[in-house]
């Protein structure tokens, strides 16, 4: 039967412990413990009413003249608060329980050798199987993969409720003192809303008697006017009909001066049109006299001039057009040539490769790659394209996103090839993929089996659809705990295994 246990988090003792939950064997005193966060500080302040707060929760509790418990609301000068320090080494020699408790450690030991025993001495370390995703212990992976995943599994207990009872009445107590607050605070801004509307009301009051003044004060005045209209009328009308007669006559002077204008205006523009008729006839007539004279004076020598100036073009464009087609031809012809050695070329290379079935090179970056994977879920890192035993090829690695992990899986991408005629189809090599450690002391690798599918078929285009095997891979995370990673990079062999010589 498990001993009951205090779980806490110390703050201001050491780099190893600070901000970790510890779950000490004998429940601390409770002035050890912040009423109000429940961590344990190096420093407590105890208040006249009993309650503890770390140093960050009494300053918050400060008001204008001093503090007050947020718990209970009661005042607390600063003369009345007692400090209380919890030495480092009265904590360090406490019994506490190993971080793998919940993983099967029972180890029970002081607090100071908790981070040594755990970093260097605790066996019960765990981690995921990259298979079945069971929780193994780090130390038995291997085992329980061999045994397809049947044994060595660890059976992980159900999280229980914190047990420490007074830290949760504590917590409820802040709560409670909190919404008290709260509901103060809404109170007085509801009171402050209610006579603001209040006074709001009392100003639409005013402003409607003053516009029912004003409206009144409005109609008198109308009345007022349509009787003083009623008297002045009969002399307005009088003075209207003068000044009426008046403009009529200046308009019928102001009518005539238009109508003589006018007329002047019509014999002005007629004159006008007959003199611009007069210039286009004799315009025409002199232009047509003078080129008369010019086509029959000099046609002839104009004639003569253009037909030597056409022939010294047509020979000039004779000349200039054999030249371009002679060295479109001999651009042509050395096209064909380079074409022809390039093809030579590729066909030497694609043939000296038969024997070629091993490529080694660097994966840098890694840091960069895991974030893309994480962010899009895949990443593909191919070398160039280069003929393997007489296949066009691009070796390469296939980064994918596993919930939180990344996998590195072998990947392969076919290329159309200038000897693929005479070469095996379907693609039938398998091919491996080995980590190299930067020590040399020690590989990991995976095999990859090829498969009919239309991957490994002949490429009809440019290339086929790359092609990698989660279920071959290796967790990232995992290799750069082993050491596999240096310098941000990971040294790779990728090649080719013939079916026979398969392990």
């Amino acid at each position: 039967m498990l001993t009951p246990t205090q779980r806490c988090t110390v703050v201001g003792f050491s780099n190893e412990l600070d901000w970790r939950p510890l779950s000490f064997a004998e429940p601390l005193p409770s002035y050890r413990v912040c009423q109000a966060c429940g961590l344990v500080p190096r420093v407590t302040a105890l208040l006249p009413c009993l309650h503890v707060y770390c140093k960050s929760c009494f300053e918050q509790c400060r008001l204008d003249s001093g503090h007050c418990c947020l718990l209970d609301g009661q005042p607390a000068s600063t003369e009345d608060v007692e400090w209380r320090e919890f030495p480092v080494r009265n904590l360090l020699k406490r019994m506490v329980k190993c971080w793998n408790e919940d993983r099967g450690c029972d180890v029970v030991l002081p607090a100071s050798e908790l981070n040594k025993h755990f970093c260097k001495d605790c066996d019960h370390h765990s981690t995921s199987c990259p298979r079945c995703s069971m929780v193994v212990r780090c130390n038995s992976v291997c085992a329980h993969m061999q045994s397809e995943c049947m044994d060595h599994v660890m059976s992980v207990p159900a999280a229980s409720p914190q047990t420490n009872s007074s830290s949760q009445n504590a917590t409820m107590m802040a709560l409670n003192a909190n919404m008290y607050t709260r509901v103060g605070q809404i109170k007085d801004t509801l009171d402050h809303l209610t006579q603001e509307n209040i006074t709001q009301s009392n100003c639409l009051n005013e402003i409607s008697q003053y516009m029912n003044t004003m409206k009144e004060t409005l109609q008198e005045i109308s009345h007022r006017t349509r009787d003083l209209g009623s008297v002045v009328s009969a002399s307005d009308v009088l003075h209207s009909t003068v000044t009426l007669n008046h403009h009529g006559q200046m308009l019928q002077e102001l009518s005539g001066t238009m109508g003589n204008s006018h007329e002047a205006l019509k014999d002005l523009l007629y004159g006008t049109k007959r003199s611009v008729e007069e210039l286009k006839k004799d315009t025409t007539t002199t232009l047509r006299a003078d080129l008369k004279e010019i086509v029959c004076g000099e046609g002839s020598v104009l004639r003569e001039a253009m037909r030597r100036d056409l022939e010294d073009v047509i020979k000039t464009a004779s000349s200039h057009c054999a030249e371009t087609v002679a060295a479109i031809l001999e651009v042509k012809e050395c096209e064909n040539k380079a074409g022809s050695i390039v093809r030579n070329k590729e066909k030497i290379a694609a043939l000296s490769s038969i024997t070629l079935k091993r490529h080694e090179f660097s994966v840098e970056g890694l840091s960069s790659i895991k974030g893309r994977t994480l962010a899009s879920g895949f990443c593909a890192y191919d070398k160039k394209k280069v003929y393997t035993s007489g296949y066009h090829l691009s070796p390469g690695i296939y980064f994918k996103r596993d919930g939180q992990h990344v996998l590195v899986c072998p990947h392969i991408r076919l290329h159309k090839g200038i000897i693929d005629s005479v070469l095996q189809w379907p693609f039938d090599e398998n091919f491996r993929l080995t980590i190299k450690h930067p020590s040399q002391s020690k590989e990991c690798q995976r095999l990859v089996v090829a498969s009919n599918t239309k991957e490994y078929a002949r490429p009809d285009t440019e290339h086929n659809v790359g092609v990698y095997s989660t279920a071959r891979s290796f967790r990232l995370d995992e290799l750069e705990r082993e050491g596999y990673i240096a310098g941000d990079k990971l040294q790779v062999v990728w090649e080719l295994v013939s079916k026979n010589n398969s392990n």
